[in-house]
């Protein structure tokens, strides 16, 4: 997704993903978040400033994912990491960056905070994190929204390319998974953006 045309041109970003500038303000070393993460640094974006339970932290110049992953593993938790300054948790939803991304909690967009985001790109990682008025706010700000039931949807996706495989009793290796994962979630996106 990072890697897409499309997300760096709504973003506002000339430099491809390498200008991307990501909040994971909700994260949690968990399926989403984590992975999340992961494909935003191997796509050459920065992941600023993320969250877990124990606390915040941010880095204008990028998190080292892998170290803080390791420090997390080893810690429990962010608390303490020594790759960025520790800030408010918060604060995340509010700070500047292109892209948010919340990855864990429901409604955590709401009428209360939504006029503080500053984020020109919104993928809804987790269910529901936008409530209804904060969703028309965002709107009228032309903050675009990638919702829940796209940016979930690539796991269904390959659930049913894994059935498919098993009727047909010939594997796919990795490379044509994500090859044609691409070419659906492509399409579907563009179909949602013309809307």
């Amino acid at each position: 997704m990072l890697q897409s045309p499309l997300l760096v041109e709504v973003a506002q970003v000339d430099t491809g993903p390498a200008g991307l500038q990501v909040i994971l303000p909700d994260m949690v070393f968990g399926n989403i978040g984590s992975w999340a993460a992961q494909l935003i640094t191997e796509a050459g974006g920065k992941v600023v400033s993320i969250r877990d339970i124990t606390g915040a932290v941010k880095n204008s110049n990028g998190i080292d994912i892998a170290k803080l992953m390791k420090h997390s593993t080893e810690n429990r938790g962010i608390k303490g990491f020594d790759g960025g300054d520790t800030v408010d948790p918060t604060l995340l939803l509010t700070k500047e960056c292109n892209v948010l991304i919340p990855t864990a909690l429901g409604g955590v967009i709401n009428k209360d905070n939504v006029d503080a985001i500053k984020a020109k790109y919104i993928i809804e990682a987790v269910n529901h994190p936008t409530d209804p008025e904060a969703d028309e706010i965002l709107a009228k700000k032309g903050v675009l929204i990638l919702p829940d039931i796209m940016a979930n949807s690539g796991g269904v996706m390959v659930s049913c390319f894994e059935w498919v495989q098993n009727i047909q009793g010939f594997m796919w290796d990795e490379e044509r998974v994500n090859r044609v994962l691409k070419t659906y979630m492509t399409r579907a996106s563009n179909i949602v953006l013309n809307i």
